[in-house]
Formats: structure tokens, C-alpha cells, sequence
């Protein structure tokens, strides 16, 4: 459904030019109108149904008496207005972008059961689940790589990082306001604009990878429980916005699992290829198969494991009985950053063996 956007300004070539870029990004999202006076825009109330007006301070209007039926803020040209007699400011000199995510987040806080969005259709995105067997094998390497070369290959990917201690700030940077901290805060409090809300906290990484800043407590994330990340999920599937989601998530064969197991189109686990990592290997994949047979989990069909750091002048024995699809060769950055630059080269999760 489309948000019905007015805009009230009397800077004709600024609003022309706004109303241009979000015709040509958000035409799907957006329904746009222009008023030069705001006596205009208030004689065309009466023939168009408007969900959300920015009007320009230099109107020196009120909208007390129209901001109980829609969205309203002021548009202003400093960036250290806040609000205007108790109404949202929005600066309207900065990226458009920036503007439309302001929007959202009003919409997802305004106070009424009479307006609620639901956008697209949530048979269009596919969650890959990250989980490493042991600590050290590289899984949130993995899920960046994976999701950067999916970005590379123009797949609109959000990558969701829910270590509990997050690495999302070091792989990723964007512009936009809002960390994961404030995710976590919209999931609890069970607004019925939760997608909007989602989507304007969201950023874009250089590499084309969508994600949401980490939290600057790493306590907040202890209070992202499981059932959270269930509605998180559901939610940003309802966007629509995004052709595959990749979930970086700590090892967790409790509940975590069974939720992530229903979601995901396909979990990998990444495994160290030591002789300690090929044991956990062997014990989580008994742990696996055990759940599964007790109809905790519905794992085997949707598992892939990766062996990382492999070493091929060393075989080493495994047991287990889920089988190993991957070996990936062990790369030797001085950062993590410069692993990411060698993975991206090799045929990662491409149907090929990388060694």
C-alpha cells in the first residue's frame, strides 16, 4: 500500500526536484502531491485522501488541527530544529533518502489503529542462517562474504547481524540514524507499523549490502529473545524489500534453532577444520539429527556445512552424519577485512569445491 505524500513549499524547483527523485526510487511506495500555499493544499483535503503532509516553516502555519488526521511535520532548512510548537521538523536540506526513512519512522509511531501498513508479499524473500559450530570458525566472515557477493550480483541482500556480540559496525557503514538497539525497541513494543519502522532504520553499506547498525550496548542484545527474532523476521519479510536475508547468529541448539530451522530456506554452519572443530562437528550434527527425529526441527534437507581454514596436506577423520559440502582454504589477512577481499575471489556456496 502506498503512503499518499503532500508536500506544501512555495520553493517550487526544490519540490520538483524532491517529487522527481521519489517518483523515480519510491514510485511503488509513494503517491506524491505538491502545494505551493497551504491554503491550497487544504481546499484539495476535501477531494484527495492525504496520509502524510511536510510543510515548509515559512508557511508559518499551525497543524494542530491536521495532525490528528494524518502525519504531519514541518520542513525546515536547519538541521538543529528539532520540532516547531511541538511538531516534528524534518531539514529538508539532506539526502532524500534520509527524508523518506523520517517519514517512515513517523509513521510508525503515529497513534492511531485507523493506519496501518503491510507492503508486499512475503513469499519473496529467502533467509540464509549463518551459525558456527565452534567460536573462531569464521561463520560472520562467511555471512559477510556470502552477502556481499550477493549484492555484488545486484540481489537486493540485508545482511542481520544477531551475535550477540555484533560485528555488523566493523564489515559495515552507512548513513542513517537509529542502531539495532532501537530494532529490538520497535520489535517489543508491538506497534502495528512495525515494517515501517523497520525500514527506516535500515542503511546501505558501499558494497550494496542493507543492514541495521549495531547496538551501541552490546547488553541490549540479551534482551532480544527468541520470540523476537521471530516477529524481526516475519516482519521484514512482509517488506518485500529484500530477495534474500542473511542471518548471522551465535550457536544456539535450543529454541533459537527450532525458530531459525522453520524460517530459513537454508542454514550453513561453518566449522573450523582442526581436529577439535571436526569433533564439535561430529557432536552437533548427533545433537541434529537427534532433534530432527524428535520432531524438534526440520534441519536435514535445509543444512549445508562448510569446513573453513582447510589445510588440504592434512585429511582429517569425520564422522558425523550430516555431510560436508564445503572446504574452504585458509586465508591469511592481516584483517578481517582483507579475508573478506580473498573469499570473495573463490566460489563460495557456488556449487564448487573452494580449497
Amino acid at each position: 500500500m502506498k503512503i499518499r505524500l503532500a508536500v506544501v513549499d512555495s520553493d517550487q524547483k526544490y519540490a520538483e526536484r524532491l517529487l522527481k527523485y521519489y517518483s523515480n526510487r519510491y514510485s511503488e511506495k509513494l503517491e506524491l502531491s505538491y502545494f505551493t500555499t497551504f491554503e491550497l493544499f487544504k481546499e484539495n483535503l476535501i477531494s484527495r485522501n492525504i496520509d502524510a503532509v511536510l510543510v515548509s516553516e515559512k508557511c508559518n502555519e499551525s497543524l494542530e488541527a491536521i495532525k490528528d488526521r494524518m502525519v504531519a511535520a514541518y520542513f525546515t532548512e536547519a538541521l538543529s530544529i528539532d520540532s516547531i510548537h511541538g511538531i516534528k521538523a524534518i531539514c529538508k536540506y539532506q539526502k532524500p533518502d534520509l527524508i523518506y526513512k523520517e517519514i517512515l519512522r513517523l509513521f510508525s509511531e503515529y497513534d492511531s489503529s485507523s493506519i496501518a501498513y503491510k507492503v508486499g508479499e512475503n513469499d519473496k524473500t529467502i533467509i540464509e542462517v549463518f551459525m558456527p559450530v565452534n567460536g573462531g570458525a569464521g561463520a560472520s566472515t562467511m555471512a559477510v562474504t556470502y552477502a556481499k557477493k550477493l549484492a555484488a550480483k545486484g540481489i537486493r541482500t540485508l545482511y542481520l547481524g544477531l551475535e550477540r556480540l555484533s560485528s555488523t559496525d566493523y564489515f559495515f557503514q552507512g548513513e542513517g540514524n537509529g542502531s539495532f538497539e532501537d530494532v529490538i525497541y520497535a520489535v517489543k513494543s508491538h506497534k502495528p507499523n512495525l515494517a515501517l519502522k523497520l525500514e527506516s532504520l535500515v542503511q546501505q553499506d558501499t558494497s550494496g549490502v542493507y543492514f541495521f547498525a549495531g547496538s551501541k550496548n552490546a547488553m541490549d542484545m540479551l534482551e532480544l529473545k527468541d520470540e523476537d527474532v521471530s516477529i524481526l523476521l516475519d516482519e521484514l519479510q512482509v517488506l518485500s524489500n529484500y530477495e534474500r536475508i542473511i542471518v548471522d547468529t551465535d550457536n544456539d541448539l535450543k529454541n533459537r534453532l527450532k525458530i531459525l530451522s522453520k524460517i530459513a530456506y537454508r542454514l550453513l554452519m561453518v566449522a573450523e577444520y582442526t581436529e577439535i572443530g571436526i569433533k564439535k562437528l561430529e557432536a552437533v550434527s548427533q545433537i541434529m539429527m537427534l532433534m530432527e527425529s524428535n520432531k524438534q526441527i526440520d534441519i536435514s534437507t535445509k543444512l549445508t556445512v562448510i569446513c573453513n581454514k582447510a589445510n588440504d596436506s592434512k585429511a582429517l577423520s569425520y564422522d558425523g552424519q550430516i555431510p560436508i559440502r564445503e572446504y574452504i582454504a585458509f586465508c591469511n589477512g592481516e584483517t578481517s577485512h582483507k579475508v573478506v577481499e580473498q573469499l570473495m575471489i573463490l566460489p563460495i556456496l557456488e556449487g564448487k569445491r573452494s580449497s
